[in-house]
């Protein structure tokens, strides 16, 4: 599992490393503050695995919770609407600490 500390609400959490994820940089214009962004806004070549961002890496993921969305009217509107997260890179986690 991978370790990040959410920019909302700075909440530390565990994600799986699999978990689709994008360099925030490229991404902070779509944000407008809210800490999140839309599905819709993320490139496809952009995604990666959360594993492979470097400890201390400001990053969106995709939210763990599928009723994270904007849009629940119908399942493209869901899919589009997911919510990303803002979220900085703490580390790997392993059973009882950190890797």
């Amino acid at each position: 599992m991978i370790l990040l500390r959410l920019h909302l609400g700075s909440r530390i959490v565990t994600y799986a490393p699999t978990t689709p994820a994008v360099a925030a940089e490229r991404y902070v214009r779509f944000d407008g503050g809210h800490r999140g962004i839309g599905r819709v806004d993320v490139a496809d070549p952009d995604i990666e695995p959360v594993a492979v961002f470097e400890r201390g890496a400001e990053i969106y993921v995709e939210s763990a919770e599928a009723t994270d969305v904007l849009d629940a009217s119908d399942r493209e509107s869901a899919r589009l609407t997911r919510i990303w997260w803002r979220a900085t890179v703490l580390g790997g986690a392993v059973r009882g600490g950190t890797a």
